[in-house]
């Protein structure tokens, strides 16, 4: 929101997007960013995605890997490029398999950041499960709820913003299991953890959790 910690969101977006290559059912899927702030917080998120090191997961100070099969890589690939091809975003970083040293040897699929991209954008109503960070523009709140709701899954969202009003707005009217208010990723195994939608059934985690190991048995006795 306009209001956010700029820095703060740019830093979560980016670690919470391209942690272990985007290979996190939890990870940041989409942003929507408020018209006011937008050209800021790419100009911030873009200054950081640069700065990460892409490489063997082994050596110390690689941020980044490579994508777990080529299979999955290919899907990446191809929910970018239909974007782009069908003119529903910019590719600002990114959105190309490199395959010069040491890329060769790999599954490696560079840190890409999508600009201006359609709410409708494949990128936007398919699960990227990979190291792209597709960013929209909203105008008003109720409008940024609605794109985030206008997807199947509902595993997690989050909201950045210092005003307890629109937070209050968020909290109710986001459709997914668990809403993060300026953080994201952070999941302490005492809270329930689970998805709305197709995002999974029931919960984990958290005391209520063990309801969902029992079976009820219903008793009707006639006196």
């Amino acid at each position: 929101c306009h209001d956010a910690d700029t820095e703060a969101a740019a830093k979560g977006a980016v670690s919470g997007r391209f942690f272990n290559c985007g290979q996190t059912c939890t990870a940041i899927k989409r942003v929507f960013v408020d018209s006011r702030i937008y050209d800021s917080f790419i100009h911030r998120v873009q200054e950081l995605v640069g700065k990460l090191v892409v490489g063997d997961g082994l050596k110390t100070g690689t941020d980044m890997g490579p994508l777990h099969t080529i299979r999955q890589r290919e899907n990446v690939h191809s929910l970018v490029q239909g974007t782009v091809d069908n003119n529903q975003g910019t590719i600002l970083a990114g959105g190309y398999i490199p395959d010069t040293p040491p890329y060769q040897y790999g599954n490696f699929y560079l840190p890409t950041i999508l600009t201006d991209v359609d709410p409708d954008a494949p990128v936007m109503k398919e699960e990227v499960f990979g190291p792209v960070l597709p960013v929209s523009v909203f105008d008003t709140l109720s409008d940024a709820i609605e794109h985030a709701n206008a997807t199947r899954y509902g595993l997690g969202a989050s909201i950045w913003t210092h005003d307890m009003r629109t937070i209050n707005q968020a909290i109710q009217d986001l459709d997914a299991g668990i809403v993060w208010v300026n953080q994201h990723l952070r999941i302490p195994p005492e809270v329930p953890f689970g998805g709305m939608k197709s995002s999974g059934l029931g919960r984990e985690n958290g005391r209520y959790a063990l309801l969902h190991y029992l079976e009820e048995k219903t008793i009707l006795i006639h006196p």
